[in-house]
């Protein structure tokens, strides 16, 4: 099981399994948070997760195709499952070597920077999301999960390069401003013999 938070407006998160056949293949993408580094006329991101899903190509010979252009885009993580291995690629991930590679069994912390970045955020959720993995939680648990509105004190916040009243605003699991904000949380399972489930609750 694999929790996704904010399928956002902007591209925060794009998520897609196909359902109805398996095993399973999947494909998600959230954006690198570095708003000094936009660059407005790159490519769309998004395509990145829809090409993957309608080809045959295994995630990694997916990667690798798409590796020669990558820096053309802005940062971004891409998350793929071919059904047999989970690859994680991003064009800021060079010096990561899991970067491109299949990731073994464990459990991974993705939000707005690379795999496993140290937000406060990220590594709650991964120690709650540990938990409750282990005590077979109900699907519900995993939604109030996603839920949580805190943020992170001044002092653990990230330096992404936004002002210091959006960075707490960015910091919580379930984000909620007047203007920006999570709207969707999804909690996808994939199966090695069974058919792909999403589910998907409006939460705002």
């Amino acid at each position: 099981m694999t929790p996704l938070r904010a399928r956002c407006a902007g591209g925060t998160l794009a998520a897609e399994p196909q359902q109805g056949k398996a095993p399973s293949r999947f494909a998600a993408l959230t954006n690198i948070r570095a708003p000094h580094d936009f660059d407005p006329h790159a490519p769309s991101r998004g395509m990145l997760v829809s090409n993957f899903l309608a080809g045959d190509m295994s995630a990694r010979e997916y990667v690798e195709q798409i590796r020669p252009g990558a820096q053309a885009y802005n940062g971004f993580n891409l998350v793929l499952c071919d059904g047999l291995e989970l690859v994680w690629f991003s064009n800021r991930g060079e010096a990561d070597a899991r970067n491109g590679q299949p990731l073994p069994p464990g459990i991974y912390g993705l939000s707005n920077a690379l795999l496993d970045s140290p937000w406060p955020k990220v590594v709650r959720t991964k120690a709650q999301f540990a938990s409750l993995l282990c005590l077979g939680a109900p699907e519900d648990a995993y939604f109030e999960m996603l839920a949580d509105t805190t943020r992170a004190p001044d002092q653990r916040l990230p330096e992404t390069g936004v002002p210091i009243e959006r960075e707490r605003m960015l910091s919580a699991v379930k984000i909620e401003s007047p203007d920006y904000g999570t709207r969707t949380s999804t909690v996808v399972k994939l199966y090695a013999v069974a058919p792909a489930e999403l589910h998907e609750i409006e939460v705002a």
